[in-house]
C-alpha cells in the first residue's frame, strides 16, 4: 500500500488552504457564482443570501486560520457556533420580532449546538470545493505540487 492511499492521511482531508493558486481561485469564484445563481433562481431574499455567503466565507477563513490550519473540522464547528450565536444575539437585540432579552440564554445554547452542527456541514461543503480545486489543479498541471500551508 502506498503512503498516500491510507484514508486517515492528512492529504485526504480537504480544507481551505492558506495559499491559493490560480486553479483554486477559479474554482472558488465559480462556486460562489453557482451559489448566487441558485439563490437568485429560487428568489432567495438578498439579506439571507448575504448571511449564507458570509457563513461559508467565515467557515473557510476559520479553516485556514484557526488551529494553524491543522484541525479544519474543529475550526468549522467553532466558527459555526460563533456565527450562529452572534447572529442570534443581533437578531434578539435588533430584530423586529419582539423577542425579549430574557430569551437570550436559551438562544445562545441553541446557537452553540446548532451552529456547531451547521459549521461542520459548512466545512464539509467548503472542503468539497477545495477538493474540486485540487482535481482541477491535477488536470491542468499534473507535474506541479499543490500549494501547501506548511510550506510558508
Amino acid at each position: 500500500m502506498t503512503d498516500t492511499a491510507k484514508p486517515t492521511d492528512r492529504a485526504d482531508l480537504f480544507s481551505a488552504p492558506r495559499k491559493y493558486d490560480l486553479s483554486t481561485a477559479i474554482v472558488v469564484t465559480t462556486a460562489y457564482a453557482a451559489v448566487f445563481a441558485l439563490l437568485r433562481a429560487i428568489s432567495f431574499p438578498a439579506m439571507a443570501a448575504f448571511l449564507l455567503v458570509a457563513f461559508f466565507t467565515s467557515v473557510a477563513l476559520g479553516q485556514a486560520v484557526l488551529f494553524g490550519a491543522k484541525h479544519p473540522r474543529s475550526a468549522s464547528a467553532l466558527v459555526g457556533s460563533a456565527f450562529f450565536v452572534i447572529m442570534l444575539i443581533a437578531e434578539c437585540m435588533l430584530g423586529q420580532r419582539g423577542r425579549a432579552i430574557n430569551a437570550l440564554p436559551s438562544m445562545i445554547a441553541f446557537g452553540l449546538f446548532f451552529g456547531a452542527f451547521w459549521g461542520y456541514v459548512g466545512g464539509v461543503i467548503v472542503g468539497s470545493v477545495f477538493m474540486v480545486a485540487h482535481g482541477v489543479r491535477l488536470v491542468l498541471s499534473p507535474r506541479e505540487s499543490p500549494p501547501d500551508a506548511s510550506q510558508e
